[in-house]
């Protein structure tokens, strides 16, 4: 299944590098201390995207969390943006500029929406 943007190669080039085809959305999901449910909302967004046949990315925004939040993301495809900065808005801040989607669109790690 082919649901995050790094896993779509659309050919080689002279050089034997692989192409690879920019994402058209980037979820982006805040996050501090969300172990419980983080697993949960990226596994939504992936299978939304491969749902509806897009080509997307989850980027985490982590705003220093000491659980295994940052570890679950990676083993799940997410890219994790760390922002030292605290608050809601650096987090949110860190991911939307590590994302690489034309589109970005912002949920909760807490799965509440």
């Amino acid at each position: 299944m082919m649901n995050s943007w790094s896993d779509v190669a659309t050919g080689q080039t002279d050089q034997g590098f692989l192409e690879v085809e920019a994402p058209l959305v980037s979820a982006i999901i805040p996050c501090l201390n969300e172990e419980r449910t983080l697993g949960i909302c990226i596994r939504k967004a992936l299978d939304a995207f491969a749902k509806r046949g897009i080509i997307g990315e989850v980027v985490v925004g982590d705003n220093g969390s000491s659980d295994r939040s940052v570890e679950i993301a990676r083993s799940l495809g997410a890219r994790v943006a760390h922002q030292p900065v605290k608050g809601y808005g650096a987090a949110i801040s860190a991911a939307a500029g590590s994302a690489h989607g034309k589109y970005l669109i912002m949920a909760d790690a807490d799965d509440s929406y």
